[in-house]
């Protein structure tokens, strides 16, 4: 009989859960169940085409590493300090910048306009490739980019909804138009999720009153709002940050917050 740690298999099938409403999962049994439901069909032959891949490049990698001398370390280690410099020297941290990011966004959206949903485990896309799923689905390991017969075998009892490119974009305008009022040169990263600059329009107005202000107007929708100075912390923060919070990060601070995503 196959151990639990044998049949976890491929680490490309293996579930990431690095995703709000994942924690304290079963990791080891829902991999098993991955595994098993996936073997023989063709989404686990293109995982093991993957995984042969990943392991030949980091075969090369290692490789590579080990024909690198210390001379040649210290070369890069020294031309490397000098970019950072550079760099360092040419940052403009004056600006405030605020990442948006709607959480478990085509599931809300289907739920909102479909109220017997709500309370329910549901997932966005179909049997091949899921988009989303609520946070109810989550609790069984069901998540994005997983084939929606996996999530099945997760959670029976999941509701599989097609999804609406329509409707998530109608949606999505609404949230821009909002955001409009505030930074008129806002900048979306996607249908979910767009970055604004807010330097001027907070000089005489509260950053809290802004997040509640957007919260409010498009009340349907759960939205983080993250402050920064940075665009990639302003990401990286509303990966941890849910449920229609605000967090900010002043510059003081920012090395010890880049230091702890190590």
């Amino acid at each position: 009989m196959e151990t639990i740690a044998s049949t976890s298999g491929l680490k490309t099938m293996q579930l990431n859960d690095q995703k709000a409403g994942m924690q304290g999962l079963n990791k080891e049994l829902i991999n098993k169940i991955i595994y098993e439901s996936s073997k023989g069909t063709p989404f686990f032959a293109f995982q093991e085409k993957r995984q042969k891949s990943i392991d030949l490049k980091v075969k090369e990698f290692k490789s590579i590493l080990k024909k690198i001398t210390d001379a040649e370390k210290n070369a890069s280690l020294k031309k490397m300090n000098f970019l950072c410099a550079a760099l360092e020297a040419e940052r403009d941290l004056s600006h405030s910048i605020v990442h948006i990011d709607m959480d478990a966004f085509y599931a809300a959206v289907e739920m909102e306009d479909n109220p017997e949903l709500k309370g329910k485990p549901i997932a966005v896309g179909s049997s091949s490739m899921l988009s989303t799923s609520n946070y109810e689905a989550r609790k069984y390991g069901v998540r994005a980019a997983m084939p929606g017969f996996i999530g099945k075998k997760l959670c029976p009892h999941l509701a599989i909804v097609p999804c609406n490119f329509k409707r998530y974009k109608e949606v999505s305008h609404m949230v821009q138009d909002i955001v409009r009022d505030y930074d008129p040169d806002y900048c979306p990263a996607s249908l979910d999720e767009l970055y604004m600059d807010l330097t001027e329009y907070i000089k005489d107005k509260h950053k809290k009153q802004i997040h509640q202000n957007i919260c409010l107007k498009q009340k349907h929708i759960a939205a983080d709002s993250d402050y920064k100075f940075c665009l990639e912390c302003s990401k990286n923060v509303s990966r941890e940050e849910r449920d229609n919070l605000a967090y900010e990060i002043v510059k003081e601070s920012e090395r010890k917050f880049l230091i702890q995503l190590i």
